[in-house]
């Protein structure tokens, strides 16, 4: 029984190594079905052990941070909150703006309060709620957009637009506006019609809906496969007249999927005629279900594992110190590569997860295999991003002493960089690595001489520059460049 045991565990083990992402979702729907286990069990006396189990939470919290060197503002800061509906918190890596999210809550708010007379809202109860009361040819393709723009009241429209925030902001800064406002715009109209159809064929009436909620489950649809691994602050009222909120974090799987299943339970209910609701739960469904199907086409899971494994990854490597958190948590230096070379594995061209392998291949003492990761990142970086790349470069530098050859192409693009920072000399010395380059293509050649002339100009330096301007004569001599150089001697 021992050595079975002990072969089953060493299964286990090897099975956790091969497939950690399965393992971390097992973990996430067990959670899940846990709170749903204990809210259907435990349904009457739910909400006060939710208090209960809360204020122990904030009791635990508040000993931590007694015991530490924090400040009050600081301890009131992460744990409570003016917000009523969960979000991510901290510092995002993407650091785009999120301009469509932005845009829809500006554009949705204005629509409800220019338009909040009477005689407005007749028109849009009558032709822009999806089904249109009155329909036509020409209200019911127009209310399929228009009606997700549109609120039943203050609270409708706010829930809403703060939901969004939370969940939109952080979508969009990984996919893209375009990307994100076409999802958006998929998952609203395709919940309203199935969910037009569904409540048709069951309940046998015609409903006229309106709001963003099918459109925004659908965002939290891709939330769920795009951040399944990250951490949302969740907020619990701490009285039902302050407008403050004690926060606790929770794994966002288990927080989307808890909502979806709320819904589902809602959906059931008004089909069965045992929930008598005017909240839309088919279309939080059916959108929810969309933005998952739209997440697995654009095999947002895959980036998401990418994302996952680079943040565990830095975790053990901090500006190239070790970061004494990550020691804490047990991340040494091959957990920190394992994750990164899974990270990899899904995207070989982020110069990110390359920086991190080199730094950690670099540690101890200069290695071929962290050579080359800082050969990849340089490379990587140049192409959209010379001025870090410069950085890298420099980094590399203190830890090689070999000579790094990289592409000439990149080596212009960073002696561009020492120029605009006005190392005209180090500049001036690469760009005549470039031209002495045999992998140099001509045309390059011809710029790197050029601007290595122009920068001996600028140093007054006349007889370098003289001598560098009769190279390129004769290396160029159809060369419209020659005639925008200023000679130094009036007879060249």
């Amino acid at each position: 029984m021992g050595m079975q045991r002990k072969k089953f565990l060493k299964k286990l083990d090897e099975e956790k190594e091969a497939h950690p992402e399965k393992v971390l979702i097992l973990k996430m729907l067990l959670l899940l079905l846990t709170i749903l286990a204990a809210k259907a069990l435990l349904k009457p006396h739910f909400p006060a052990l939710l208090i209960f189990f809360s204020t122990c939470y904030f009791l635990c919290r508040l000993a931590k941070g007694l015991s530490s060197d924090i400040g009050l503002m600081s301890f009131l800061t992460q744990n409570f909150t003016f917000i009523f509906t969960p979000y991510e918190e901290g510092k995002d890596k993407y650091r785009k703006p999120p301009a469509g999210t932005y845009a829809l809550i500006l554009f949705t708010v204005l629509v409800f309060y220019i338009f909040s007379d009477d005689d407005a809202r007749k028109f849009i109860v009558t032709n822009l709620l999806f089904l249109p009361h009155s329909p036509n040819l020409f209200n019911v393709p127009m209310s399929l957009i228009a009606h997700i723009f549109i609120h039943s009241d203050s609270s409708h429209l706010w829930g809403n637009m703060i939901f969004l925030w939370a969940v939109g902001t952080v979508i969009e800064r990984r996919i893209g506006c375009e990307a994100f406002l076409r999802c958006y715009f998929i998952t609203g109209i395709c919940a309203s019609l199935a969910s037009t159809l569904v409540y048709y064929l069951f309940n046998d009436e015609i409903v006229s809906a309106c709001g963003a909620s099918g459109a925004i489950s659908g965002m939290m649809g891709l939330y769920l496969m795009r951040c399944y691994f990250k951490s949302m602050a969740v907020p619990i009222p701490l009285s039902g007249f302050l407008p403050i909120h004690m926060k606790i974090r929770m794994n966002s799987f288990a927080l989307m999927g808890l909502f979806f299943a709320i819904d589902l339970s809602g959906g059931v209910g008004q089909v069965l005629g045992v929930k008598n609701s005017q909240t839309d739960y088919w279309a939080h469904i059916i959108g929810f279900t969309m933005g998952i199907l739209l997440a697995k086409k654009m095999r947002l899971f895959d980036r998401a594992v990418e994302e996952r494994h680079l943040e565990l990854g830095v975790k053990s490597w901090n500006d190239g110190a070790w970061n004494e958190q990550a020691m804490e948590r047990g991340l040494t230096t091959s957990h920190g590569i394992k994750h990164l070379n899974i990270a990899l594995k899904m995207n070989q061209k982020n110069p990110e997860t390359l920086l991190y392998l080199a730094r950690l291949r670099s540690q101890l003492r200069a290695t071929e295999s962290g050579q080359n990761y800082y050969h990849k990142a340089i490379e990587l970086l140049a192409r959209n991003n010379p001025e870090e790349a410069l950085e890298v470069f420099r980094e590399y530098r203190t830890k090689y002493s070999d000579n790094l050859e990289i592409a000439p192409a990149t080596r212009y693009r960073l002696a561009e960089v020492l120029y605009k920072q006005g190392n005209l000399d180090s500049a001036e010395r690469m760009m005549e690595m470039i031209v002495r380059d045999a992998l140099a293509t001509v045309e390059l050649k011809e710029k790197a001489m050029f601007r290595a002339a122009k920068m001996l100009e600028e140093m007054n330096l006349t007889r370098a520059t003289k001598k560098m301007f009769l190279k390129f004569a004769c290396a160029f001599p159809q060369s419209p460049r020659i005639h925008q150089l200023r000679t130094v001697d009036a007879t060249v």
